[in-house]
């Protein structure tokens, strides 16, 4: 339950991360792939899955499912 996530601050790169999959979310209605996050945001993908990663250990992200990718925040 969302209620129950501990939530912790976030670097600017994760900050600019999440914005980028609101910002996705909220035009196209479904979450953006990695790669075009990277793309978005001049990283590697790699460099994107780590900030997910933290993201989700953050409590920002609640972990994929078949539902996809959800937010548990918009900043």
């Amino acid at each position: 339950m969302a209620e129950d996530v501990v939530v912790r601050p976030l670097t600017a790169r994760q900050r600019d991360v999440l914005r980028e999959i609101v910002r996705y979310y909220r035009a196209i209605g479904v979450a953006p792939s990695q790669y075009f996050v990277a793309r978005r945001l001049g990283m590697s993908r790699p460099r994107v899955q780590q900030q997910l990663t933290a993201l989700y250990e953050k409590g920002w992200l609640l972990t994929p499912s078949t539902s996809g990718l959800r937010c548990v925040h918009m900043p």
